[in-house]
């Protein structure tokens, strides 16, 4: 195995993206949401970069230069978007809610997820191969997408008493055992 900086960087930083992109994925899978939990760390963490980015009174390149901050918004925009439209069900809330949810899964999540890596992975800075900053991102999305499909066929996997002893809600479609 190869264990220059680059690749030891590439292979943590992989491993690091692999449990929320698996949590994501299957609870994404098994219950058609993103648990609250969830989507406050994500509201934690954006807000944490855009505090550190304001007392700081600078503009660090945290990696897309002029759309850093908007992006790290989008998580607040998202609870906001909860907020406002808590107990108001309508089908333009519904829309407006799943597009936000949408933005923040597909551009935010993975921007921040990016930014920890940064700050966090000793040398992922430095790693100057597009093909293995993509690799990692790829990675992230193919472990994701097995944990969708583990949560969708939640029923092959675990049995309803699994959820209940892990103290989770019982997936629709979660298997008794009584057939």
């Amino acid at each position: 195995m190869d264990t220059s900086a680059p690749n030891t960087a590439f292979i943590i930083a992989a491993a690091a993206c692999a449990p929320i992109s698996w949590t994501l994925g299957f609870n994404l899978g098994a219950y058609h949401a993103v648990f609250y939990e969830h989507q406050f760390a994500i509201w934690a963490i954006s807000l944490a970069l855009l505090m550190a980015v304001v007392y700081l009174r600078t503009r660090p390149n945290l990696g897309t230069g002029l759309f850093d901050i908007p992006i790290l918004c989008l998580p607040t925009l998202w609870v906001v978007v909860d907020v406002v439209l808590l107990n108001r069900p309508t089908d333009l809330g519904l829309w407006l809610q799943t597009a936000v949810a949408i933005l923040n899964l597909g551009i935010a999540l993975p921007f921040i997820m990016y930014l920890m890596l940064k700050l966090i992975v000793p040398g992922f800075a430095d790693i100057k191969a597009r093909r293995l900053k993509w690799g990692v991102i790829a990675i992230a999305l193919c472990i994701g997408a097995i944990g969708w499909l583990a949560g969708q066929n939640n029923d092959y996997l675990l049995h309803c008493s699994d959820f209940e002893i892990a103290g989770s809600a019982k997936p629709s479609n979660c298997y008794s055992g009584a057939d």
